[in-house]
């Protein structure tokens, strides 16, 4: 097997969208990673599940851009629709 893999990337800068009461640090504390740590698609998933297991938001979906900026950082969207509370 022939393995080609892509350029090494970080995480980049997380936006957070979609939170009405529930402040952005409150989200921040949520998820498993921090800017410029090596970027691993897992950590992804890992911060949806968190996120909704948290009971704070009825969706929460997290994307990252197609491909690292010119200082090697993926920038991260943070969408979440919150619970009535």
């Amino acid at each position: 097997f022939e393995v080609t893999a892509g350029p090494k990337a970080d995480f980049g800068i997380l936006s957070i969208v979609g939170n009405e009461t529930v402040r952005d640090r409150a989200i921040r504390r949520l998820i498993p990673w921090t800017e410029g740590e090596c970027f691993h698609a897992g950590k992804i998933d890992e911060a949806e599940s968190t996120l909704l297991k948290s009971g704070l938001f009825a969706t929460a979906e997290v994307s990252h851009g197609e491909s690292p900026n010119a200082e090697g950082r993926v920038p991260v969207t943070v969408d979440v629709r919150e619970r009535f509370h």
